[in-house]
């Protein structure tokens, strides 16, 4: 089996157990190959991160290493319910976790060698008691012999661990239990088409030749350890990390009008954001909208290069990027789809009842009359907007709403789309625009849009012309 299709059955348990590996032929098909490379081609992360190996025969490799995850494309195949279901069928049916992920990039005619070893040659080092451990090599270019395909001693995994040890820059199994190993067991050169992916053990000796073809040869690799061999020690890869899988739910067929591209304000919407100042749209935006929203904001400099610290007077920050005009970036295309814009048309005509609360300067933030608050506290009720990936709230602009500090271990963004009439044209010019059409776009268009990095038009916030915040 392959593609989405793939599973383990008692088959290839058995081959794996007997050779310590196994090739599961396109596993990934070429569409998700192809967004895994531009993944790693368009983002600055992968060259920042990169490390450069040298195999002291005058050749390099590139590699880029990271302990998590994500939600970015590559996130989601390590997520994906086919990868994490192999990954414990293979280990013996017990949880796992993401250990780390590599890209590995030999590229044409400078890509280097990998000496003979064993992952848990390396592993064993970082307080990992069990060899309950496997990689997944998934082939982002073809590899073959020419420009230094991964080669496999068959069986090697029952030896058990080898001792390892630092040879010309690299850690490298003992050198001649290695030569004696090569005399008994068959040496497989594992020479793969895009999207095929060699499964194997950690306890396989395995190793990989230069590239000595004018064809680069890039590799994804996604790790996995198991829970039971939680690392005794903390080191540069995490301790057990529970796993979000990502269980590829198809787009649901309903009529449900409170959600994705379905939504829409019926009566009784409306009438719930003008009794209470808001309304809370379950996945207004689905995975893939939400994945090209972070891809958009995490792969520009933009963001960074226009970022304003915001201090809360009590030793914390609040990170802010504003702009003007919505673009024609994935999140323009997402500021002017249908689904918002005709949402937006009906909940601008309410107000909040308590209409507009004097504000004032505190604390480097504009803040509504604390004494005011504090007795509307007494007769509204508070509620947490606890909300999931791709939920929105709805609110009102003389809706009080407030935010606490994190506290966790976990980042909290968002993305905030601010809608004024065209009857409200203000008055004066400020550091927000007047009124300007809005050219509407179909909702498909979001997941239709490939732009992630040119904001042109956008017209990001100065922050001396705005007299609302006062910024570090």
């Amino acid at each position: 089996m392959s593609g989405n299709n793939f599973e383990i059955t008692e088959e290839r348990l058995k081959e794996y157990t007997d050779n310590g590996f196994i090739i599961v032929k396109k596993l990934f098909d070429e569409e998700e190959v192809r967004k895994f490379k531009r993944c790693f081609e368009d983002t600055e992360e992968v060259e920042r991160n990169k490390i450069r190996v040298d195999d002291s025969l005058g050749r390099e490799v590139d590699l880029t290493v990271w302990n998590h995850p994500g939600n970015d494309v590559t996130g989601m195949a390590a997520r994906s319910e086919k990868i994490i279901n192999a990954a414990e069928k293979l280990l013996g049916g017990k949880e796992v976790y993401h250990y780390h992920g590599k890209l590995i990039q030999k590229n044409a005619k400078s890509g280097g060698t990998f000496l003979w070893h064993q992952d848990y040659g390396y592993w064993y080092k970082n307080g990992c008691l069990f060899p309950e451990m496997l990689t997944y090599f998934v082939a982002l270019d073809k590899c073959d012999k020419s420009n230094g395909c991964l080669k496999v001693l068959k069986g090697s995994n029952k030896c058990g661990r080898i001792e390892h040890s630092m040879v010309a820059g690299q850690t490298a199994a003992d050198i001649d239990r290695v030569r004696e190993l090569k005399k008994k067991l068959e040496l497989v050169h594992v020479e793969l088409e895009p999207g095929d992916a060699l499964i194997f053990s950690c306890n396989l000796l395995h190793c990989s030749g230069p590239n000595n073809s004018d064809r680069r040869r890039w590799a994804y690799l996604m790790c996995y350890n198991t829970r039971h061999n939680n690392p005794v020690k903390v080191h540069h890869h995490p301790c057990y990390t529970p796993i979000n899988k990502n269980f590829f739910v198809a787009r649901r067929e309903n009529n449900d009008l409170w959600e994705g591209n379905n939504f829409e304000i019926t009566e009784e919407r409306l009438k719930e954001y003008t009794d209470n100042g808001f309304i809370i749209v379950k996945k207004l935006f689905d995975e893939e909208e939400v994945r090209k929203f972070k891809r958009c904001f995490e792969d520009t400099e933009e963001v960074e290069r226009n970022k304003i610290r915001v201090d809360d007077s009590l030793g914390r920050e609040v990170d802010l990027t504003v702009w003007n005009h919505p673009g024609n970036d994935v999140t323009g295309m997402a500021a002017r789809s249908e689904k918002i814009i005709n949402a937006a048309e009906k909940v601008l005509k309410g107000s909040n009842k308590c209409g507009c609360i004097e504000h004032s300067m505190v604390a480097g933030q504009t803040a509504a009359d604390i004494d005011r608050v504090r007795e509307l506290k007494k007769k509204l009720e508070l509620v947490h907007v606890e909300l999931e990936p791709g939920d929105a709230l709805i609110f009102s602009c003389n809706l009080l709403h407030c935010s606490g500090p994190n506290n966790s271990d976990r980042r909290r963004w968002a993305y905030l789309m601010c809608y004024n009439t065209r009857h409200n044209n203000p008055v004066k010019v400020h550091h927000h625009p007047c009124y300007t059409p809005i050219n509407k776009v179909p909702n498909t268009a979001i997941k239709e849009c490939e732009n992630y990095t040119d904001f042109t038009g956008k017209q990001f916030m100065d922050p001396k012309e705005n007299s609302t915040i006062i910024v570090k």
